[in-house]
């Protein structure tokens, strides 16, 4: 709690001046150190007020209906729903739609990413879902490449990129 009084050297603390002074500021200080403290907790959605949850509401074009903290809750899912995705759960992703294991170079500079698939490329690996999976959950700003690398040392690659007409290249990179 800001007290005006407080800020003032010892020997002015009882001056009536300062005292009445004090207890003009003190209550106003109070009100707007509240209001300071809301609007940073307004910016976490699971903090925020009822008046912040129903511009969000009205955002989304929800009804608003049920206790603050459901609605607070569904905000929040739809914000995650709507969020980009990181790295590693990209990576998890393509995992699971490949049946291979997967890791992630990434060139944040070049706006550049590529995923290499341990794997063949005879084997049998969705290309085109991963590919689409990936277009979609990637940042509207960066490339990617698609590659498969082969071989206990990893020595020898083949790469398999996309191209501006969503067409599917095999070639090898050495």
């Amino acid at each position: 709690m800001y007290q005006y009084l407080d800020y003032l050297p010892e020997y002015l603390h009882n001056v009536k001046d300062f005292q009445a002074l004090g207890g003009a500021i003190d209550p106003q200080t109070d009100n707007l150190l509240q209001k300071a403290e809301q609007t940073y907790q307004n910016q976490f959605v699971l903090s925020a007020d009822l008046p912040t949850i129903e511009r969000w509401e009205k955002l989304f074009n929800f009804a608003g209906s049920g206790t603050l903290f459901e609605r607070r809750k569904l905000i929040a899912a739809k914000i995650q729903a709507n969020s980009v995705i990181n790295g590693s759960a990209l990576l998890n992703l393509v995992e699971k739609q490949s049946r291979v294991s997967a890791r992630m170079e990434v060139l944040p500079k070049q706006y550049k990413f590529t995923i290499y698939l341990s794997a063949l490329p005879s084997e049998a690996i969705p290309h085109k879902n991963i590919i689409n999976l990936v277009d979609k959950a990637k940042p509207a700003n960066m490339v990617f490449q698609l590659k498969y690398e082969q071989g206990a040392e990893s020595q020898s690659f083949f790469g398999a990129f996309m191209q501006a007409g969503k067409t599917l290249e095999i070639r090898q990179v050495n």
